[in-house]
């Protein structure tokens, strides 16, 4: 549309807002036609920031229930390793049962038997080669789990 057909349209006003719609340089006539496209709106930014919010919370829900399960495994291979450690103190004694309490601080006899004492997360009491109790130290990682004397395993509190 060359400017002598823009003047043959109606009013001034008309011609204006035509002229402002078709003026181009040369070099950018292609990108004209796109020019209202460019960018995105508020809308559909804060539509990708909501469904990105909604992924990340379902995501940060799943991870915390993977932690309390991996803690409270963890407490349960701590009890097997000191119930296979009495096992294999009472084999070395050829013991019928055995009775006491193992913590890191415990006896030296039970302790050769677990791979690290020291690193020892509870207090566990032993009667006859069973685990009847155990007590997790308050600032262990087991903090927060109870020892369930049925089941013989660690639980979370609720």
């Amino acid at each position: 549309m060359s400017e002598s057909d823009i003047r043959g349209i109606g009013t001034l006003g008309q011609a204006d807002t035509v002229r402002r719609a078709f003026h181009c340089d040369r070099a950018t006539q292609e990108s004209c036609l796109f020019a209202r496209s460019s960018g995105f709106t508020l809308i559909e930014i804060l539509v990708v920031v909501a469904i990105l919010g909604a992924i990340a919370v379902v995501v940060i829900i799943n991870i915390i229930g993977f932690v309390g399960a991996g803690r409270i495994e963890a407490a349960n291979v701590e009890a097997h390793q000191v119930h296979e450690a009495v096992i294999a103190y009472m084999q070395s004694n050829r013991a019928d049962s055995w009775d006491g309490v193992v913590d890191p601080s415990g006896e030296a006899d039970i302790c050769i038997y677990l791979y690290n004492p020291g690193n020892l997360q509870a207090r566990y009491t032993v009667t006859g080669g069973q685990i009847v109790d155990a007590y997790a130290y308050p600032d262990g990682k087991w903090a927060g789990c109870t020892w369930n004397c049925e089941q013989c395993e660690w639980q979370l509190e609720e």
